[in-house]
């Protein structure tokens, strides 16, 4: 969501399932999907880069939360049963 007369998106990302990439551990920024609504309008989904960590000391930036959400599944994934 665009807040009127500012210069900058504000990103919910309510679900812990938000936080899925393993690259966060690691990464900058990420790419985040999301749906854009703006002035009550629904643009649909979007993918928007976001800034994640300081460049300067690589610390998660205010509000944001870091973490491993456990096993992924992917092609390189190796079962052991």
């Amino acid at each position: 969501m665009h807040g009127q007369g500012e210069c900058c998106f504000l990103v919910h990302a309510v679900l812990l399932t938000a936080a899925a990439s393993p690259l966060a551990q690691t990464a900058n920024h990420v790419a985040a999907f999301g749906r854009l609504i703006i002035r009550g309008k629904d643009y649909g989904i979007h993918a928007f880069l976001v800034q994640i960590r300081s460049y300067k000391d690589h610390t998660p930036l205010l509000g944001i939360e870091v973490g491993d959400i456990g096993t992924k599944f992917g092609p390189l994934t190796t079962l052991v049963s």
